[in-house]
């Protein structure tokens, strides 16, 4: 499986090798699929379970379209919760930073709207940042725990993703090893990045060969290999399509006997991609730093499929 950048280039800040950081951005919804899904297996938690059963500090409210005992945990990792979608901007390095309760409600300092009921759930699909949200403060309920050091526990570490961090802001002694994110036009951001609070569906930084470890995972998962981390009722829910090719976490395409996985991702400054599959040893993850570059690693991935001979590919127009 190719890690993606090969090739280093002198741009804005720091030099980019195989060590650099970048903002993995809404790829970080997969991992966090992939923490409760070990939490499944563990037995503390139910995929077919109200998630308000989980919550703890804070409680998803019923709202007109629906009442919040309908909201399962699997409708979340689906995406067919009901809960209403937008983007997370973040925040300047040095600005105050809101909690999660205080991003789920929507409240000063956070500069998003309250996650709530926006459609009847499990009516339709219809991607939502906020769901992962609401799944976060489940899963830090349910264990008592911070959310970055679960993520260690349950993902990074097992996957021997050593560079990677759901740690915000990220950590100083990390900085120097950062992509600096770039505008549209290529002019870096104002203070090289945002900070995203909203760690389960956007707080991972992570390097291109950590993120094809973590592709190398639920490929073993998939496989039910020696190495596997999911059992392999829940590799299926990770890997099943449920919704427009849409799993519990990870977007798959069938054709003919091949499968595969995908996810991309964009924060302001970042834009990156994954692809693997599910049936043969292939894939690659590419990770830029403009806002521009989700175009150039649809453009790569194309590249690269062709030039292997992937099987059975299909070049995939992204939401």
């Amino acid at each position: 499986m190719d890690s993606g950048l090969r090739e280093s280039r002198r741009g804005s800040g720091p030099e980019i090798s195989g060590e650099t950081l970048f903002q993995a951005a809404s790829i970080s919804k997969a991992l966090t699929a992939f923490a409760t899904l070990r939490l499944v297996d563990q037995g503390r938690l139910a995929l077919d379970a109200p998630v308000n059963r989980y919550l703890r500090s804070w409680s998803l409210p019923n709202g007109d379209a629906g009442s919040s005992d309908s909201v399962t945990v699997a409708l979340v990792m689906a995406h067919m919760a009901g809960l209403g979608s937008f983007a997370f901007p973040g925040y300047p390095p040095g600005d105050a930073l809101p909690t999660l309760a205080q991003i789920l409600d929507g409240a000063a300092p956070a500069n998003t709207p309250p996650v709530r009921i926006a459609r009847a759930p499990g009516s339709t699909w219809a991607y939502s940042n906020g769901g992962y949200l609401v799944l976060q403060q489940a899963i830090e309920d349910v264990t008592g725990r911070p959310f970055p050091s679960l993520m260690d526990s349950l993902v990074l570490a097992p996957l021997g993703m050593q560079n990677s961090t759901f740690q915000q802001p990220l950590p100083a002694d990390l900085e120097a090893r950062a992509a600096v994110g770039h505008h549209e036009n290529g002019e870096p951001l104002a203070g090289r990045w945002r900070v995203q609070p909203e760690l389960a569906a956007a707080g991972l930084w992570t390097t291109a060969a950590d993120l094809a470890r973590f592709a190398l995972g639920v490929h073993a998962a998939a496989n039910q290999s020696p190495e596997a981390l999911l059992s392999a009722e829940s590799a299926a829910a990770l890997t099943t399509q449920r919704f427009i090719n849409f799993s519990l976490g990870l977007l798959v395409r069938r054709n003919g006997r091949h499968a595969w996985f995908t996810h991309n991702g964009g924060n302001e400054g970042y834009r990156c991609l994954m692809y693997a599959y599910l049936t043969a040893g292939e894939g690659a993850v590419v990770m830029t730093n403009a806002d521009a570059g989700l175009a150039l690693a649809s453009e790569i991935i194309n590249s690269i499929a062709l030039e292997y001979g992937w099987p059975a590919f299909i070049p995939e127009e992204f939401w």
